[in-house]
This record gives structure tokens, sequence and C-alpha cells, in this order.
């Protein structure tokens, strides 16, 4: 329901957050950066827009733009994201 949405939920819908989830981008800030530099698409169309609420139908459908040069496994930027992350202990300051 609409009305039981909490902030929380409607932040988790951006764009922005779930091309960091994704594994597309290394953080945050990498994720709105792509976005706003047009390397990211939903179903091979470019988003600008890191506020973008995506749709559950649309969470698949994200991915480096086609003409993207990220789109090339040897890109610098697709070499590190696809390095998989240390876990990060429960302090969060130190890595396990």
């Amino acid at each position: 329901d609409v009305l039981d949405l909490t902030l929380e939920d409607i932040l988790e819908r951006r764009l922005q957050t779930l091309v960091f989830q994704r594994g597309l981008a290394q953080s945050i800030q990498q994720s709105r950066q792509l976005i706003t530099h047009g390397h990211i698409a939903i179903d091979g169309k470019r988003v600008s827009t890191p506020s973008y609420l995506v749709l559950k139908d649309e969470e698949t459908k994200i991915a480096y733009a086609p003409k993207s040069p990220l789109t090339n496994p040897d890109h610098p930027v697709t070499k590190a994201v696809s390095i998989p992350a240390e876990p990060i202990s429960q302090e969060g300051n130190s890595r396990e």
C-alpha cells in the first residue's frame, strides 16, 4: 500500500541506491556520478536522474548504457567494481 511506505522504502527505490547495491559503482557518490554522466541505463535507455524511482520490474534491467565505455570489461571502473569488497566489521571502521 502506498500509504505504508516509509522514507527508507522510497530511498531504496532511487536509481542512485540501486546502482550501488547492484555493484555497478563502488559508492553511492560514484553511482550518482555515473548516472549524471550518462553511463547508466534502464532497459537500454539512458537515465540521468539519480533520484529516478525505479519500478520493481525495472530493477533487473539496470545496467551500463550500451554506448558507455564502461561496458568494456577492461575499463578501470568496471574492473574496480567487479572485485568483491571485503566485509566490514561491525564497528564499521576496520576490515575483517
